[in-house]
């Protein structure tokens, strides 16, 4: 059995300059016969099983200590140049490469924007001009408009394709007759209830407090501005659900 299976099979640590996990290539290990290859995959899967958390779980222990020194500096937001010193130098005493903290960081600041939100009240947040909701909460979020807008665009593109009313020309000038009913497919109906669904699902994703705290004036006006027109289309459609009296 290679030397390096071996090693990972009894968790010893690697000996001092070598590479903590090598990079394979199927001609590395193409003269391993079959009970070397099992067993230099069950190693791998072993140690992977071992470590498959700890990174997140370390990097969110990082995000705690992170928000405790924020708390002994009394700045919760993290801009003093006090702070920044330690939190450098928690980097620094860590001996690791620049490349490897760039990419820390930003899974740190992630948790750390988590942490803050359960620390501290919605009131506290607001004085500090942060969000109120979590980055978590934010990307939920996210995925439910995306959801909810890939949904529309299906169900959009599904749905049964109604005819255009035809024109006819009266005395009175040209008028719309509507389709007859042999024309419109019976699917149209059930389409009709999807996508009325989906626009309810859009519309429930606007929220009042990004349209207060994060729109400009222009934006709110031109959100207004369609609003407005979906009001009026939903006004028409509504003049054709009205319950019907009984022809009795």
């Amino acid at each position: 059995m290679p030397a390096e299976v071996q090693r990972r099979r009894t968790n010893k640590p690697a000996p001092t300059g070598d590479a903590p996990l090598p990079t394979l290539t199927v001609d590395d290990i193409r003269h391993e016969g079959t009970a070397a290859l099992i067993a230099r995959g069950a190693a791998y899967a072993a140690e992977y099983a071992q470590i498959e958390h700890k990174p997140e779980m370390l990097v969110r222990n990082i995000a705690v200590v992170n928000v405790a020194l924020r708390r002994q500096h009394g700045d919760m937001r993290g801009r003093t140049k006090a702070y920044r010193e330690d939190m450098a130098q928690v980097y620094r005493a860590a001996g690791i490469g620049t490349n490897v903290v760039d990419r820390m960081q930003q899974a740190v600041r992630y948790h750390v924007g988590n942490i803050l939100r359960d620390e501290l009240s919605e009131e506290e947040l607001r004085e500090l001009d942060l969000h109120t909701s979590s980055p978590l909460d934010r990307a939920r979020d996210a995925r439910a408009v995306t959801s909810a807008l890939a949904s529309a665009e299906r169900v959009s593109s599904q749905a049964v394709k109604v005819p255009t009313p035809k024109s006819r020309k009266t005395r009175k000038g040209t008028v719309d007759e509507p389709a007859t009913l042999p024309e419109i497919p019976v699917r149209a109906t059930a389409d009709h209830l999807r996508l009325v669904n989906a626009a309810k699902s859009i519309v429930s994703q606007l929220s009042p407090d990004v349209i207060d705290d994060a729109m400009t004036d222009g934006q709110r006006a031109k959100l207004h501005e369609e609003l407005g027109e979906i009001q009026d289309a939903i006004r028409v459609l509504r003049r054709h659900t009205k319950p019907r009296r009984s022809d009795a």
